[in-house]
């Protein structure tokens, strides 16, 4: 008996040592970020079998999609909402009325993001689902040609029962109606919800569905993107999902959140349809390039806006290595909304060099997070950033679910995008970068609003809290980079 133990201990060692190889070495060579490296590195090497088996399973640092516009139907597409750009002058004209440092900082995105900047653009900032939900079922029931819905989350509540139905009745009438929702975010979603719609002729896929034949593909890489776009012509994004759970003004609901979305019309819509048409594309297969999807859109304003994706799909850390060009160009103040909040080292640099700049920095947070581990981490980055002089402030329940920038009142940036690595790294993810002062004005006033119902948090507070407390967020901390 004793033989045979030792026997499988041997066997167990030397298959851990031949996996662990394999995965040491593949750290080596795809891990940038050192905190994120060294620890795969421990966890691998010290967990005999489970460690190499853990960093397979959600490690690795890669993803294909299964379908992909590349090549000639990626240039159709290109040139589809290229076309749509007012004349080049006219765009210039504007953004040359925007500070110098807020024209570097659109020069920067729009090498980052490979889209135009477009002018034309009127924007509406809804806040909370009392105010968008209403108006993004009038856009549905008001549709004519198509109606594409991308959503995280989409739950079988009052508010998924609502939009089921509008997506049933726009069909009925002879819409072209297209439903696309995250195999994971949606996965408590009982396809029963959207019989409907489908009988109705509706189409409805979930992205990336989790096989074993795609692991690679299931629970670390997922779209986290919210986009409705109607007719082609009118456009809503932003960070809200589908559910009552954003109701937060009338539902006593404990999970309740507040948020942003933004109705947008004008040239810009025809990029984000071209973002839903991409993930339809890897969801479904089926390519929509034809021209009815991509209707001449005229002028409805004067806002300069560009969508800003980024993903695991040739895209990652786009939107990071943007947010980082904006703590670099800031030079007056920083306005960030985000519920998660976990920086890597270059984002802890821009942030510090902001603030030496004299640059008045606020970062508006949650003060009791969705998830409690993400919270500590959170938690656990702050007495850094405090000490360099970021103000920081913790926003009272409702948990605050809005992910928003605003730099030197002139330049925003609101969407889908957290500042952990998730988002940065992991997520398909889907921002708006808008350069109009009204609009700036709005969101700046929608985060004060925020920040009214928040607190200041500060370096001695931290400090005050019981030493476990300190430790477990500082230890925490330590994991942010693999979030």
């Amino acid at each position: 008996m004793a033989q045979v133990v030792l026997a499988l201990w041997g066997a167990g060692l030397g298959l851990h040592a031949v996996l662990a190889v394999w995965a040491n070495g593949h750290v080596l060579l795809t891990r940038r970020e050192p905190t994120a490296a060294i620890l795969w590195l421990i966890v691998i090497t010290l967990v005999p079998v489970a460690g190499p088996v853990l960093y397979g399973l959600g490690g690795l640092m890669r993803v294909r999609r299964r379908h992909h516009l590349k090549g000639s139907r990626r240039a159709v597409l290109k040139e589809r909402y290229a076309s749509l750009a007012l004349a080049e002058e006219r765009r210039r004209r504007h953004l040359g009325q925007a500070p110098a440092n807020v024209q570097l900082l659109s020069d920067a995105v729009g090498r980052i993001s490979g889209r135009p900047l477009l002018t034309g653009n009127r924007l509406d900032l809804l806040v909370n689902g009392e105010q968008a939900y209403p108006r993004m079922l009038e856009a549905i029931e008001s549709a004519t040609a198509t109606v594409h819905l991308f959503s995280y989350i989409y739950d079988e509540d009052e508010v998924g029962r609502q939009f089921t139905a509008a997506l049933a009745a726009a069909a009925r009438r002879g819409v072209e109606v297209r439903l696309l929702v995250d195999a994971v975010g949606a996965h408590d979603t009982d396809d029963d919800l959207f019989q409907d719609a489908r009988t109705a002729g509706a189409k409805v896929a979930r992205f990336r569905p989790l096989r074993l034949t795609r692991w690679r593909r299931g629970l670390h890489f997922r779209n986290h993107r919210k986009i409705l776009v109607v007719d082609g012509l009118l456009g809503f994004t932003g960070g809200m999902n589908i559910s009552e759970r954003y109701l937060a003004d009338r539902h006593a609901n404990p999970a309740r959140c507040r948020d942003f979305q933004v109705r947008v019309e004008g040239p810009v819509v025809g990029q984000l349809q071209e973002v839903f048409m991409e993930d339809w594309f890897d969801a479904t297969g089926e390519e929509l390039l034809a021209d009815r999807y991509y209707p001449p859109a005229s002028a409805a304003g004067d806002a300069l806006c560009r969508v800003v994706t980024s993903s695991p799909v040739g895209e990652s850390e786009r939107i990071q290595a943007i947010f980082f060009q904006a703590l670099c160009c800031a030079r007056e103040r920083l306005e960030i909304m985000t519920p998660y909040f976990i920086p890597d080292s270059g984002t802890l640099a821009g942030l510090r060099g902001a603030v030496q700049r004299g640059v008045h920095v606020d970062v508006l947070l949650p003060g009791m997070g969705d998830s409690p581990f993400v919270q500590r981490a959170a938690l656990g980055t702050l007495p850094e950033v405090m000490s360099w002089g970021v103000n920081v402030f913790l926003r009272q329940p409702p948990f605050i679910h809005a992910k928003a920038l605003v730099l030197d009142r002139a330049w925003a940036m609101v969407g889908s995008a957290n500042w952990d690595a998730r988002s940065f790294r992991f997520n398909d993810e889907c921002n708006l970068e808008v350069i109009d002062p009204a609009f700036a004005a709005a969101l700046e006033s929608a985060m004060a609003a925020e920040r009214g119902a928040s607190r200041r948090y500060s370096v001695d507070e931290w400090h005050a809290r019981p030493l476990g407390a300190r430790l477990s967020e500082r230890m925490a901390a330590l994991f942010g980079p693999t979030l």
